[in-house]
């Protein structure tokens, strides 16, 4: 499992406004090179990915939700299982993303995982700051 957390300027609503909409998942987070939805995302509807250009994948949100939004990504051979929870603090919203991969393929890319929580983090920062 892989886990980060940072402090992001802004409410719980500009965050969920990022982490949920389809058109910009590509723009903050490093895996997607494109997904194939534009606006909110619908949760349980499956949305078709290219993961580093290369690879084809299923992102489907399973919960969308005031604290929590949490996904599947499927492809072949490979399942990442995921979630970003917020919390109200003082200095904005304390988000923590938390993910775990099952499959032959990413367990044998696992080294290369240890700071992907982090990127995505600081990537959904600058998305959030740069909507406000």
């Amino acid at each position: 499992m892989y886990s980060g957390r940072i402090t992001v300027p802004g409410d719980a609503p500009a965050v969920l406004a990022v982490l949920a909409d389809t058109s910009r998942i590509a723009a903050w987070n490093p895996a997607f090179s494109s997904l194939d939805g534009s606006g909110p995302a619908v949760a349980g509807r499956p949305y078709r990915a290219t993961i580093r250009g290369v690879a084809r994948a299923v992102l489907r949100y399973t919960e969308i939700g005031e604290t929590a939004v949490r996904y599947t990504m499927s492809g072949l051979g490979s399942r990442e299982d995921g979630e970003w929870v917020l919390e109200a603090s003082a200095e904005g919203t304390v988000v923590t993303h938390t993910f775990r991969h099952t499959g032959l393929i990413l367990f044998l890319m696992r080294p290369a995982f240890a700071p992907v929580a982090d990127w995505r983090l600081e990537r959904l920062r600058d998305e959030v700051a740069a909507a406000s």
